[in-house]
């Protein structure tokens, strides 16, 4: 009877210390997110001796269905090493959006075997928050504050290509126009970025809208906001020459015409 033991706790003890062989680094693995790939970096860390082995992933969404796959035959070293493989993502970025996020990646190297969730992967996934005047004036200069934010764990992300745009309607003397102006930045080691616009003086301007985009390795968010002006609303201060009058007589007032930054305005048009 102790014959047979001793080699069956001898096969477990193989089998135990060939299962933690290989460790996959699921901290400091990543997964970059590209227009029709993904590139995902897998650390593994290899106790055996090298050997020629094979790493397969599967892209699966919230019903645990594949979407996206990749495999490769590679040469696994003894030590911690990074393998990166190309995932084809076709459209999924596009029809997907943010509901990527929430995929898991399951992967399978050698005897090993697991799943980590996109979000802790995406190391360069961001959202945007935007902070600006709701009005403009002409003859200022419009700023735009905004920062990146990994959305799960609220981190600052650098090197976010930002881009806006800002479209206001004008009223010129001959016709209705419209201006057009844009402004390029990147975002800082904490993650924020600003965005000037410069509104030339003595335009009467109408209302319009900002636009700001920002775009890293594939990822791509965008805030549309509407901006107002008050320089065409103003204000009117009326006054009359007595409190009280008679059948027959005639009614005098006076109007004052402002604009936004309290100004009297000339040769405008008054209805009574």
């Amino acid at each position: 009877m102790r014959t047979r033991i001793f080699p069956m706790l001898a096969v477990c003890l193989v089998c135990l210390f060939s299962a933690q062989a290989q460790t996959v680094n699921e901290t400091e693995s990543s997964v970059i997110l590209n227009e029709m790939t993904a590139d995902v970096s897998i650390v593994l860390e290899n106790q055996n001796k090298t050997f020629d082995g094979r790493i397969e992933l599967e892209l699966l969404d919230a019903e645990n269905k594949i979407r996206a796959q990749a495999a490769q035959n590679v040469r696994i070293r003894n030590g911690k090493e990074i393998y990166k493989l190309t995932m084809p993502l076709g459209d999924l970025l596009q029809t997907l959006e943010d509901e990527i996020a929430w995929f898991r990646l399951h992967y399978k190297i050698a005897d090993k075997e697991g799943f980590i969730s996109l979000s802790e992967l995406l190391k360069d996934i961001f959202e945007l928050r935007v902070a600006a005047a709701e009005n403009i004036f002409s003859g200022t200069n419009y700023r735009v504050r905004l920062r990146a934010l990994q959305p799960f764990t609220k981190t600052p992300v650098k090197n976010v290509k930002i881009e806006g745009f800002v479209k206001v309607g004008i009223d010129t003397e001959s016709d209705a126009g419209e201006l057009k102006l844009k402004a390029k930045a990147e975002t800082d080691g904490e993650g924020f970025a600003v965005l000037d616009f410069v509104i030339p003086q003595n335009m009467k301007l109408d209302d319009g809208d900002l636009t700001v985009t920002g775009r890293k390795n594939g990822v791509v968010r965008e805030i549309e906001e509407d901006l107002e002006t008050d320089e065409a609303r103003g204000s009117v201060f009326l006054t009359i020459d007595k409190p009280l009058y008679q059948p027959g007589q005639s009614f005098n007032a006076r109007g004052l015409y402002f604009d936004a930054n309290n100004t009297v305005v000339s040769s405008s048009e008054f209805e009574f």
